[in-house]
This record gives C-alpha cells, sequence and structure tokens, in this order.
C-alpha cells in the first residue's frame, strides 16, 4: 500500500518535471540561439570598438577599460534580454534591473573619488601639453612627467623625488609647463 503510494508521488513528481520541460523547451532553445547571437554580435562589436579606438590613438589603459565598460553593459542587457524570454523568469530579468540599478547607486556615491580620477585621467592622457617627458610645476612639484595613469601621475623633480599626485588635483589646475628655451618661458595652462 505504502509502496504503490510512493511510487504514485514520483510518477507525478517525474511527469510534471517531463512536462514542465516539454512546455519550456522551445523558450530555451530560443534563449539558446539568442545567446549565440548575441555572442556573434558582441564579437562584431567588440572588434569594430577595438579597431576604431585603436585608430584614435587613445592610450592603451584607456582602450582596455573602454572595452571592459562595453562588455560589462552588453552582456548586462544581453542576459536580461534572455532571461526575459524564459517564462518563470521574466520575474528575475526584472529584479536584476533592480539590483543593478540599486547596486550602479550605491557604486558611484562610493567611487565619486576614483570617477574624479578617471575623468580627470582621461582629459590629462589626451591633452597634448601633458605628456611623459616634459617637464611641469603643478600641485606646487616641479619636474618632469614620468608616468600618466587613469588615475595618478608620476613627477619627477631635479633631486630624483617621485611625487604621485591624484589627477583630479591636477586636471582642474593650473600648470606651467617649463621650456628648455633660449628665453626660458613658460606656458601656463589654465
Amino acid at each position: 500500500m505504502v509502496t504503490e503510494n510512493l511510487e504514485e508521488v514520483v510518477m507525478k513528481f517525474l511527469t510534471n518535471i517531463i512536462n514542465s520541460f516539454i512546455e519550456t523547451a522551445p523558450y530555451i532553445i530560443g534563449a539558446l540561439i539568442t545567446l549565440a547571437i548575441s555572442y556573434g554580435i558582441y564579437r562584431l562589436l567588440r572588434k569594430t570598438l577595438s579597431i576604431a579606438l585603436d585608430k584614435s590613438k587613445m592610450p592603451k589603459a584607456l582602450i582596455s577599460m573602454a572595452l571592459s565598460i562595453f562588455s560589462l553593459i552588453y552582456w548586462y542587457f544581453s542576459a536580461t534580454a534572455i532571461l526575459g524570454m524564459i517564462p518563470g523568469l521574466e520575474a528575475l530579468a526584472s529584479a536584476m534591473g533592480n539590483v543593478i540599478s540599486f547596486f550602479s547607486m550605491g557604486v558611484g556615491i562610493a567611487t565619486s573619488g576614483l570617477i574624479k580620477d578617471l575623468v580627470s585621467g582621461i582629459m590629462l592622457v589626451s591633452d597634448k601639453n601633458f605628456q611623459v617627458g616634459i617637464k611641469v610645476k603643478v600641485a606646487g612639484v616641479e619636474g618632469v612627467i614620468k608616468e600618466i595613469d587613469i588615475r595618478r601621475t608620476r613627477i619627477e623633480d631635479d633631486k630624483g623625488n617621485i611625487y604621485i599626485i591624484p589627477n583630479n588635483v591636477i586636471e582642474p589646475s593650473i600648470w606651467t609647463i617649463k621650456r628648455e628655451t633660449a628665453s626660458s618661458e613658460s606656458l601656463n595652462h589654465q
């Protein structure tokens, strides 16, 4: 008697699983096809963007950062769209949107200083008057620019001291480019 009831429960359970799979199989297959197409489009767009950024002669660090941001945004929207195609996962796709919204807001608030450094770094890296090898006076430091990255600039003074200055301090301030000419003139940036 107990064995018959157990057998009946197991059969109902397996039948429900098989029926659910049969009902959702077309949606899952559609989602997998969409994923494959999304991957192909992603590869094409990323390659195109990479070539365009390389031609713009942007620094490698900035290109890498732009490609990473592109990848993150592309796959987020792709995943949300794919999950939204499968019955029962629409709520998960919607919840992902809400979670990402709150996460983005929290990260934005927590990293406001970092974002200032990054934006300033982009501005400095693209400025022709502020390049590695140029002698400058900025933020109370006079020396030769040794390295500019997305967040900081390294300047070496005449004594060999290296000063690491956040880009968000340099970019909005006045800096003087020291030229080694007969008249020893300076070019001020503001």
